[in-house]
């Protein structure tokens, strides 16, 4: 299960997180996810990735907006994905870029 948390106002179950091979929430949602923990640097966010981690979730992978992605994966390891160049180099509309990029993310897993 690819847990995307969708931007739901709602706490979610150690029982859940246990289900999920990988959870993904932005930075706001990771921070009422773990009760108020700072995200504001990538140390913060990985430390918060962490608690869900020892919750049950095998897998984070946060979306940081413009500063890129974190993967906190299962094995503890964290990979960095800083945001890459928009061609022509202004955003327009932002509206469905993180589905867009959990989609990818999720079709890079199974392939």
């Amino acid at each position: 299960v690819l847990q995307d948390i969708g931007g739901e106002d709602r706490p979610i179950s150690d029982a859940q997180l246990r289900r999920c091979a990988l959870i993904s929430p932005n930075l706001s949602e990771l921070h009422r996810l773990t009760g108020g923990m700072p995200v504001g640097s990538d140390a913060e966010v990985v430390a918060a990735a962490g608690t869900l981690r020892a919750r049950g979730a095998r897998s984070v992978l946060i979306t940081l907006g413009a500063r890129g992605a974190i993967l906190v994966a299962e094995d503890g390891s964290v990979h960095r994905q800083p945001a890459l160049a928009v061609p022509g180099g202004a955003v327009v509309d932002e509206t469905g870029a993180g589905d867009c990029f959990r989609s990818a993310f999720a079709l890079g897993l199974i392939e």
